[in-house]
C-alpha cells in the first residue's frame, strides 16, 4: 500500500466496516451483478426474483467483507513501516 492508498484508506475506514461493506460490497458491486444476473439469466417468477436478490446481497456483503478485510490488513502492514502523520 501507497502512501496515496492509506490516505484515501485511512478517510474510508472513517465510516466503519458496515457502512464500507453496504456501499462498496452491496451497491457498487452487488447491485450492477444483480442487474447483469437479471438480464442475462430472466428470473421465471417473483419467487425466483427474490431469491436472486437474496443471493447477491449475501455474495456482495461477503465480497465486501472481504475487500474491508484485505485492505485493513494492508493497512496495518503499511502503517507498522510508516508514520502517516
Amino acid at each position: 500500500m501507497k502512501a496515496e492508498e492509506a490516505s484515501v484508506w485511512e478517510e474510508s475506514r472513517q465510516n466503519g466496516r458496515r457502512q464500507f461493506v453496504l456501499r462498496k460490497g452491496v451497491v457498487a458491486w452487488g447491485i450492477p451483478m444483480l442487474l447483469m444476473t437479471c438480464f442475462m439469466y430472466p428470473p421465471t417468477s417473483a419467487l425466483g426474483f427474490a431469491a436472486m436478490v437474496l443471493w447477491w446481497i449475501f455474495v456482495s456483503a461477503i465480497y465486501g467483507a472481504v475487500i474491508w478485510y484485505f485492505q485493513e490488513k494492508a493497512f496495518a502492514k503499511f502503517s507498522g513501516r510508516h508514520d502517516l502523520h
